[in-house]
């Protein structure tokens, strides 16, 4: 024990002897045994809980839903191990069983059991939780009636198929296809002794000169646009990047037209009718167009006005193009006559 201690001091560190040497005071920690010492610093890092909150512990833990009765049990004598109930720690631990159970069931049978110890309560409500468990295992095992179920096949209203709308495969499908309204046409009116502004085109970025050369030549392909070799009207243009990285071209038509002209004038409904008419309003829906204001086809006399000037040259939208000012308002205004039966849409 000497060389054991010997080795502990003078291994210990200066902060650990320092403390040790305060725990032995008066004595110096060399007049002590290597147990004395041991003990000292487990008391002072380790100090024994209070009897008194430990019982306060006991005396209130109760049966926690799915615990089961050993598990309860267990947790008791944990929690008991600092009570210092000495020779009536059987006798608590069976009170607080009868009482903590909270199952009317086996409560009322342990009150019933004359002269009931620690030993028989534990075992009693042990069977009767086994035994509950058992027939409450055979009560599933037994087979149950299966009656057939008729499903009615539903036509979907995506693709008419004969399943039903959610599972349709076409339910997350997207059209690119830019179509256009028909029986009706966007007019530009001009004043006549307007004068024609002309704006040269702008550099474009390296970045992208690639993307808007692909939309331009998409747009003519689509009959939104067509090259032309001479107009008295021409803006340049402003590329705005989508979220999805691909370029939306629109002309930048406040340095030109939408300082000399209007368009049909519709106006757009207020934000507070708009929450008037969602008012009541259980299922709602969103339509996102493609390329929008271009599904308008654009009258041949105003075609010229809103001319661009890029890179590659002079192209004259057939289309209602981005940049307009009065498009929102006549876009508008046909989206409701085209959705007229929908009293309900904004």
């Amino acid at each position: 024990m000497e060389k054991q201690r010997a080795i502990l001091l003078s291994a210990c560190g200066k902060k650990t002897y320092k403390l040790m040497r305060n725990l032995s005071a008066p004595q110096k920690p060399m007049e002590k045994t290597y147990d004395d010492i041991v003990k000292l610093v487990t008391d002072h890092q380790h100090p024994k809980p209070s009897s008194i909150v430990q019982r306060c512990k006991f005396n209130s833990r109760l049966r926690q839903p799915n615990e089961s009765v050993s598990q309860f049990v267990a947790e008791l004598r944990q929690i008991s191990e600092h009570c210092d109930y000495k020779a009536t720690l059987d006798d608590m631990l069976r009170d607080r069983l009868v009482c903590g159970i909270k199952e009317d069931r086996i409560q009322r049978r342990l009150l019933a059991e004359p002269g009931l110890t620690f030993k028989k309560a534990m075992e009693v409500a042990t069977a009767m939780e086994m035994a509950a468990k058992n027939a409450h295992d055979l009560q599933v095992q037994e087979p149950k009636q299966v009656h057939k179920v008729t499903i009615r096949n539903e036509e979907c209203y995506r693709c008419g198929g004969s399943h039903n709308a959610t599972d349709c495969k076409w339910k997350d499908a997207k059209c690119y296809v830019t179509r256009h309204v028909k029986g009706t046409k966007a007019r530009i009116y001009v004043d006549k002794d307007a004068t024609p502004k002309y704006f040269k085109a702008r550099p474009v970025p390296y970045a992208l000169k690639e993307k808007i050369e692909k939309e331009l030549d998409r747009l003519e392909k689509g009959g939104n646009i067509e090259k032309v070799e001479f107009s008295e009207w021409a803006a340049p243009i402003v590329p705005i990047v989508k979220p999805d990285k691909s370029v939306r071209i629109c002309g930048d038509y406040k340095v030109t037209i939408n300082q000399v002209s209007k368009l049909d004038n519709y106006p757009i409904p207020k934000t507070d009718d708009l929450y008037a008419t969602l008012s009541g309003g259980q299922a709602f829906s969103k339509l996102d167009l493609s390329q929008a204001y271009q599904q308008i086809v654009l009258d041949e006399e105003s075609r010229k006005y809103v001319t661009i000037n890029t890179h590659k040259g002079l192209y004259q939208y057939n289309r209602l193009p981005f940049g307009v000012s009065s498009a929102p308002e006549y876009f508008k205004e046909q989206w409701k006559i085209c959705c007229k039966e929908s009293r309900e849409l904004l």
